[in-house]
């Protein structure tokens, strides 16, 4: 179990999140960070105990098929994915 001196403050975090993936954001807002690249690369720049969940949303959409019922807004995602 942690102590609370072993966490940074979250808004200290993620100031140094946002440092160490510069050169591989696509997006960066004061809530979000989208960073492109090979995951397992990217995970190893983070500071340790800097994150506290992780969530992933595979390449569903990457063949555009409509085998997943009821989304087939493909134009809606890439217009958000594209967003530079």
């Amino acid at each position: 179990m942690f102590t609370k001196g072993q966490f940074m403050n979250r808004t200290e975090d993620f100031v140094k999140i946002k440092n160490s993936l510069s050169s591989s954001l696509k997006t960066a807002t004061s809530k979000v960070l989208l960073a492109e690249g090979d995951s397992l690369t990217l995970l190893k720049l983070l500071p340790d105990q800097s994150i506290s969940l992780i969530l992933t949303d595979p390449p569903y959409h990457s063949t555009k098929k409509d085998n997943i019922y009821g989304d087939t807004a493909f134009k809606e995602d890439d217009a958000i994915t594209n967003v530079v």
